[in-house]
């Protein structure tokens, strides 16, 4: 959430189920002033996507139903054209994201100096 607020400028919504990481992220939030990023406590699966241009996915540790259960969510409600970053190559079993990414990239996360990203684009 705070990566895409701080880098393109965009309003972004973070979601996530534990209260300590929300709490947590509020606090950063008041710390850096990001004011462009917002949390909400809540399961990805209730939010709205009918207005992301931009949706970032954290599922390395999601298993199939809950994978596809989202997949099936980007599938229905997702604006053409929107990205999908995601940390797997995952996404790639919905048509509607291609079989294949159109880019990846390499950046530092928390637990790895090189993560690669995913990024799809929904047709």
């Amino acid at each position: 959430t705070f990566y895409p607020a701080l880098t393109l400028g965009v309003p972004c919504v973070g979601y996530e189920l534990l209260p300590s990481l929300v709490k947590l992220a509020e606090q950063t939030k008041e710390e850096v002033d990001v004011e462009l990023a917002s949390f909400v406590m809540g399961d990805m699966l209730d939010a709205p996507l009918g207005n992301v241009g931009i949706l970032v996915l954290a599922s390395q540790c999601w298993d199939q139903n809950l994978l596809t259960r989202v997949g099936d969510k980007i599938h229905a409600e997702l604006p053409p054209n929107a990205l999908v970053i995601d940390y797997t190559d995952k996404l790639k079993e919905w048509d509607s994201l291609g079989r294949s990414p159109v880019d990846t990239l390499v950046a530092p996360v928390s637990w790895n100096p090189s993560q690669r990203f995913y990024v799809w684009n929904k047709k």
